[in-house]
Protein backbone atom coordinates (compact mmCIF):
# COMPACT_ATOMS: atom_id res chain seq x y z
CA UNK A 1 0.00 0.00 0.00
CA UNK A 2 1.32 3.25 -1.19
CA UNK A 3 1.25 5.79 1.47
CA UNK A 4 1.16 9.37 0.22
CA UNK A 5 3.06 12.01 2.64
CA UNK A 6 2.21 15.88 2.43
CA UNK A 7 5.49 17.26 2.96
CA UNK A 8 3.69 20.91 2.65
CA UNK A 9 1.34 20.02 5.81
CA UNK A 10 4.25 18.92 7.74
CA UNK A 11 6.24 21.90 6.99
CA UNK A 12 3.31 24.06 7.75
CA UNK A 13 2.89 22.58 11.23
CA UNK A 14 6.81 22.96 11.72
CA UNK A 15 6.56 26.48 11.08
CA UNK A 16 3.61 27.35 13.07
CA UNK A 17 3.63 24.86 15.91
CA UNK A 18 7.03 24.77 16.36
CA UNK A 19 7.61 27.94 17.63
CA UNK A 20 4.79 28.02 19.94
CA UNK A 21 5.92 24.49 21.41
CA UNK A 22 9.49 26.21 22.18
CA UNK A 23 8.18 29.59 23.90
CA UNK A 24 5.47 27.89 25.78
CA UNK A 25 8.42 25.10 27.48
CA UNK A 26 10.96 27.94 27.76
CA UNK A 27 8.28 30.25 29.47
CA UNK A 28 6.52 28.13 31.52
CA UNK A 29 9.12 25.45 32.83
CA UNK A 30 10.59 27.89 35.53
CA UNK A 31 7.07 27.47 36.94
CA UNK A 32 6.99 23.54 37.66
CA UNK A 33 8.86 21.14 38.65
CA UNK A 34 12.36 20.53 39.51
CA UNK A 35 12.66 24.22 39.24
CA UNK A 36 9.98 25.11 42.10
CA UNK A 37 9.27 22.64 44.98
CA UNK A 38 5.78 22.01 43.28
CA UNK A 39 3.91 23.30 39.88
CA UNK A 40 2.31 26.26 39.85
CA UNK A 41 -0.26 25.46 37.21
CA UNK A 42 -1.76 22.27 36.24
CA UNK A 43 -0.16 20.19 33.20
CA UNK A 44 -3.52 18.92 32.24
CA UNK A 45 -5.48 22.71 32.53
CA UNK A 46 -2.60 23.94 30.15
CA UNK A 47 -2.54 21.18 27.46
CA UNK A 48 -6.44 21.52 27.22
CA UNK A 49 -6.13 25.04 27.04
CA UNK A 50 -3.58 24.65 23.99
CA UNK A 51 -5.74 22.33 22.23
CA UNK A 52 -8.43 23.98 22.67
CA UNK A 53 -6.89 27.00 21.05
CA UNK A 54 -5.64 25.00 18.26
CA UNK A 55 -9.44 24.81 17.03
CA UNK A 56 -9.72 28.39 17.78
CA UNK A 57 -6.89 29.42 15.70
CA UNK A 58 -8.25 27.38 12.35
CA UNK A 59 -11.90 29.24 12.74
CA UNK A 60 -9.44 32.33 13.01
CA UNK A 61 -7.42 31.25 9.74
CA UNK A 62 -11.49 30.66 7.74
CA UNK A 63 -12.51 34.52 9.11
CA UNK A 64 -8.97 36.53 8.02
CA UNK A 65 -9.56 34.39 4.48
CA UNK A 66 -13.30 35.66 4.42
CA UNK A 67 -11.55 39.26 3.34
CA UNK A 68 -9.88 39.73 -0.03
CA UNK A 69 -6.63 41.43 0.91
CA UNK A 70 -5.69 43.26 -1.97
CA UNK A 71 -4.98 46.73 -0.15
CA UNK A 72 -3.64 47.61 3.01
CA UNK A 73 -7.04 49.06 4.65
CA UNK A 74 -8.61 45.38 4.04
CA UNK A 75 -5.53 43.91 5.41
CA UNK A 76 -5.60 45.96 8.27
CA UNK A 77 -9.38 45.34 8.71
CA UNK A 78 -9.11 41.38 8.69
CA UNK A 79 -6.44 41.42 10.89
CA UNK A 80 -8.92 43.96 13.51
CA UNK A 81 -11.64 41.40 12.80
CA UNK A 82 -9.24 38.33 13.53
CA UNK A 83 -8.16 40.02 16.49
CA UNK A 84 -11.81 40.77 18.28
CA UNK A 85 -12.83 36.89 17.49
CA UNK A 86 -9.74 35.71 19.07
CA UNK A 87 -9.05 38.03 22.27
CA UNK A 88 -13.44 38.16 23.10
CA UNK A 89 -13.18 34.33 22.80
CA UNK A 90 -10.02 34.58 25.43
CA UNK A 91 -11.98 36.75 27.79
CA UNK A 92 -15.07 34.36 27.63
CA UNK A 93 -12.78 31.19 28.25
CA UNK A 94 -10.41 32.35 30.92
CA UNK A 95 -13.12 33.73 33.00
CA UNK A 96 -15.08 30.22 33.09
CA UNK A 97 -15.74 29.74 36.46
CA UNK A 98 -13.02 27.19 36.24
CA UNK A 99 -10.27 29.75 36.07
CA UNK A 100 -11.84 33.10 36.80
CA UNK A 101 -10.15 34.08 40.44
CA UNK A 102 -6.65 32.16 40.29
CA UNK A 103 -3.80 33.41 39.73
CA UNK A 104 -2.61 30.09 37.74
CA UNK A 105 -4.96 31.58 35.11
CA UNK A 106 -1.83 33.70 33.79
CA UNK A 107 -0.16 30.50 32.51
CA UNK A 108 -3.21 29.17 30.56
CA UNK A 109 -4.00 31.73 29.04
CA UNK A 110 -0.72 31.69 27.53
CA UNK A 111 -1.27 27.97 26.59
CA UNK A 112 -4.84 28.72 24.86
CA UNK A 113 -3.16 31.73 22.90
CA UNK A 114 -0.50 30.16 21.40
CA UNK A 115 -2.18 27.41 20.26
CA UNK A 116 -4.51 30.05 18.39
CA UNK A 117 -1.23 31.56 17.11
CA UNK A 118 0.19 28.11 16.17
CA UNK A 119 -2.63 26.71 14.08
CA UNK A 120 -3.11 30.25 12.17
CA UNK A 121 0.11 30.40 11.44
CA UNK A 122 0.03 26.79 9.96
CA UNK A 123 -2.88 27.48 8.19
CA UNK A 124 -1.02 30.40 6.34
CA UNK A 125 2.19 29.06 5.79
CA UNK A 126 0.05 26.50 4.35
CA UNK A 127 -1.37 28.50 1.62
CA UNK A 128 2.17 30.22 0.71
CA UNK A 129 3.64 26.20 0.40
CA UNK A 130 1.33 25.14 -1.31
CA UNK A 131 1.61 27.13 -4.43
CA UNK A 132 2.73 26.25 -7.50
CA UNK A 133 5.84 26.10 -9.38
CA UNK A 134 7.46 28.44 -6.94
CA UNK A 135 11.33 28.56 -7.34
CA UNK A 136 13.78 26.97 -5.16
CA UNK A 137 15.34 30.76 -4.37
CA UNK A 138 11.98 31.96 -3.81
CA UNK A 139 10.96 29.00 -1.44
CA UNK A 140 13.81 29.79 0.93
CA UNK A 141 12.78 33.69 1.06
CA UNK A 142 9.25 32.37 1.74
CA UNK A 143 10.17 30.07 4.39
CA UNK A 144 12.52 32.41 6.25
CA UNK A 145 9.41 35.22 5.89
CA UNK A 146 7.22 32.53 7.73
CA UNK A 147 9.46 31.31 10.18
CA UNK A 148 9.45 35.09 11.09
CA UNK A 149 5.72 35.96 10.58
CA UNK A 150 5.02 32.51 13.15
CA UNK A 151 7.50 34.00 15.78
CA UNK A 152 5.81 37.47 15.44
CA UNK A 153 2.35 36.14 16.01
CA UNK A 154 3.20 33.63 18.23
CA UNK A 155 4.99 36.34 20.50
CA UNK A 156 2.06 39.10 20.24
CA UNK A 157 -0.31 35.81 21.58
CA UNK A 158 1.99 35.08 24.56
CA UNK A 159 1.34 38.44 25.26
CA UNK A 160 -2.34 38.86 25.22
CA UNK A 161 -3.08 35.72 26.62
CA UNK A 162 -0.95 36.75 29.52
CA UNK A 163 -2.57 40.01 30.39
CA UNK A 164 -6.09 38.28 29.72
CA UNK A 165 -5.13 35.64 32.54
CA UNK A 166 -3.63 37.87 34.76
CA UNK A 167 -7.23 39.86 34.62
CA UNK A 168 -9.17 36.97 34.47
CA UNK A 169 -7.15 35.78 38.02
CA UNK A 170 -6.96 39.32 39.38
CA UNK A 171 -10.63 40.47 38.83
CA UNK A 172 -9.89 42.88 36.35
CA UNK A 173 -11.05 41.32 33.08
CA UNK A 174 -11.94 44.08 30.94
CA UNK A 175 -9.18 46.36 31.27
CA UNK A 176 -7.02 43.31 30.33
CA UNK A 177 -9.10 43.26 27.30
CA UNK A 178 -8.81 46.22 26.26
CA UNK A 179 -4.99 46.33 26.44
CA UNK A 180 -4.91 42.96 24.25
CA UNK A 181 -6.95 44.94 21.77
CA UNK A 182 -4.43 47.79 21.76
CA UNK A 183 -1.69 45.92 21.18
CA UNK A 184 -3.01 43.88 18.73
CA UNK A 185 -4.23 47.10 16.74
CA UNK A 186 -0.51 48.18 17.26
CA UNK A 187 0.42 44.85 15.95
CA UNK A 188 -2.32 45.07 12.92
CA UNK A 189 -1.14 48.53 11.88
CA UNK A 190 2.90 47.67 11.52
CA UNK A 191 1.93 44.33 9.83
CA UNK A 192 -1.13 45.03 7.06
CA UNK A 193 1.24 46.72 4.68
CA UNK A 194 3.34 43.88 4.40
CA UNK A 195 0.21 41.78 3.73
CA UNK A 196 -0.84 43.94 1.11
CA UNK A 197 2.26 44.09 -1.28
CA UNK A 198 0.91 45.40 -4.09
CA UNK A 199 0.44 48.82 -2.90
CA UNK A 200 3.95 49.17 -1.87
CA UNK A 201 6.37 48.14 -4.69
CA UNK A 202 9.86 48.16 -2.66
CA UNK A 203 10.58 45.09 -1.06
CA UNK A 204 13.12 46.40 1.22
CA UNK A 205 9.97 48.53 2.55
CA UNK A 206 7.71 45.49 2.75
CA UNK A 207 10.61 43.69 4.72
CA UNK A 208 10.73 46.59 6.87
CA UNK A 209 7.03 46.31 7.87
CA UNK A 210 7.61 43.25 9.01
CA UNK A 211 10.43 43.32 11.02
CA UNK A 212 8.99 46.21 12.95
CA UNK A 213 5.75 44.33 13.78
CA UNK A 214 7.83 40.92 14.76
CA UNK A 215 9.82 43.36 16.92
CA UNK A 216 7.00 44.84 18.58
CA UNK A 217 5.64 41.59 19.22
CA UNK A 218 9.05 40.64 20.67
CA UNK A 219 9.24 43.47 22.89
CA UNK A 220 5.73 42.82 24.14
CA UNK A 221 6.49 39.20 24.90
CA UNK A 222 10.03 39.84 26.93
CA UNK A 223 7.34 42.00 29.07
CA UNK A 224 4.88 39.43 29.27
CA UNK A 225 7.42 36.97 30.46
CA UNK A 226 9.49 39.53 33.14
CA UNK A 227 6.57 41.53 34.47
CA UNK A 228 2.99 40.01 33.07
CA UNK A 229 3.43 36.99 34.72
CA UNK A 230 5.67 37.49 37.76
CA UNK A 231 3.20 40.29 38.71
CA UNK A 232 0.09 37.51 38.89
CA UNK A 233 1.79 35.58 41.19
CA UNK A 234 0.89 36.15 45.31
CA UNK A 235 3.62 37.87 47.10
CA UNK A 236 4.94 34.59 49.12
CA UNK A 237 5.48 33.05 45.67
CA UNK A 238 7.23 35.60 43.93
CA UNK A 239 9.36 36.24 47.14
CA UNK A 240 10.41 32.58 46.51
CA UNK A 241 10.61 32.58 42.79
CA UNK A 242 13.19 35.93 43.32
CA UNK A 243 15.15 33.70 45.45
CA UNK A 244 15.12 30.45 42.98
CA UNK A 245 17.66 31.51 40.04
CA UNK A 246 15.76 30.97 36.88
CA UNK A 247 16.96 28.11 35.13
CA UNK A 248 18.35 26.03 38.87
CA UNK A 249 16.76 23.58 40.15
CA UNK A 250 14.81 23.70 43.63
CA UNK A 251 17.14 22.22 46.31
Amino acid sequence: MNVVVNHEFFAAGAVGIGPALLLMFYTLRRYEYPFVEKALFRSERLFLSFAIGLVVGVVAAVIFNFFQINTTVAALLALLAVAVFEESFKIVYLNYKLFRGNFDTVFYGPGLSLGIAATFSMAFAFQVFTQPDVPLGALAVNVTVLVLLSLGLNALHFYTGSVQGAGAGGGTPWRSYFQSMGARAVFALLLAPFLAPFQIPNPAVLVGFLLVAVGFAVYLFWNAYRRVIPNALPSDVRRRLRRQPAGKEAS
